[in-house]
């Protein structure tokens, strides 16, 4: 997993306990951490599910502080039902 300016991108989540809290990840890697693909990301912060991203300039990120935080809690993600 590469660090570059406080941002990743990748899907290898085999270093994310070692990231600091203040870095921030892409929505790949959190849908990876929750176990679903992007859309359902998506829609699980439009239903306020999941902690409210960042933007810097075009990008989209999570705090992974925040991530961590959501995870330890055990917040329950319900499937989306259509």
């Amino acid at each position: 997993m590469k660090y570059n300016g406080g941002h990743l991108s990748t899907n290898d989540l085999s270093n994310f306990d070692n990231l600091p809290s203040a870095a921030h990840v892409d929505v790949h890697t959190v849908a990876a951490l929750f176990g679903c693909k992007t859309p359902t990301i998506w829609a699980r912060l439009r239903r306020k599910e999941i902690p409210e991203p960042r933007r810097f300039g075009a990008h989209t990120r999570w705090n992974v502080g925040e991530l961590r935080k959501a995870l330890q809690e055990g917040r329950k993600i319900l499937p989306i039902t259509i």
